[in-house]
């Protein structure tokens, strides 16, 4: 299916919209595991939005999941550094972990101010994600931090994200684009 949200304009906080969670806090829960959508979804909504195509916003650990794709997200709202939109394959917002999973996605994102928007997660404030599959075609607007696997990371102290491990590195298809340009020129 679609999800379709349109003209959405929630100012006093975050919106989340994911595929299949909205936002989920830590509260007796270790894990989310096993999610896959395959649905497209268009959000065209002046806010801070939190955007995944799996989860918004998880407060626990993401475990094999999936998403194959497109994301459409229209009039993003950038507020502060601290509150912007966010639009990632997997998750739009999260500070915990990341195993397995893939993500085979286009997103296209515009917004006003520096909106963040990543293959995997859309803006992170720590944690590790290992053994990931990425092959993500993004387009975003001029002012955007992009990424193939982060949009944007949330200072907080001295937080780390760390990408992959020798046991379970994250792969990132070479045919991967962003903003049209494939990481190899040959696209091979």
């Amino acid at each position: 299916g679609k999800l379709t949200i349109k003209n959405y304009a929630y100012t006093s906080g975050f919106s989340y919209i994911g595929g299949i969670i909205g936002s989920n806090d830590s509260s007796g829960i270790a894990s989310i595991a096993n999610c896959t959508n395959t649905g497209d979804i268009d959000c065209d909504c002046p806010a801070a939005i939190r955007l995944g195509g799996v989860a918004a916003y998880t407060g626990c650990d993401l475990l094999n999941s999936r998403f194959a794709g497109t994301i459409t997200a229209k009039r993003l709202a950038y507020v502060s550094a601290s509150r912007h939109g966010s639009v990632g394959g997997l998750i739009g917002y999260t500070a915990q972990g990341i195993t397995g999973g893939s993500v085979d996605c286009v997103i296209n994102a515009e917004g006003k101010g520096a909106i963040a928007v990543g293959g995997v997660v859309g803006t992170s404030g720590s944690d590790t994600w290992t053994g990931t599959i990425v092959k993500a075609d993004l387009t975003a607007s001029a002012d955007a931090s992009c990424g193939l696997l982060l949009g944007g990371k949330v200072s907080s102290g001295n937080s780390t994200v760390k990408l992959g491990s020798t046991t379970s590195p994250i792969y990132i298809y070479k045919s991967s684009k962003m903003n049209g340009t494939a990481i190899r020129a040959d696209g091979n």
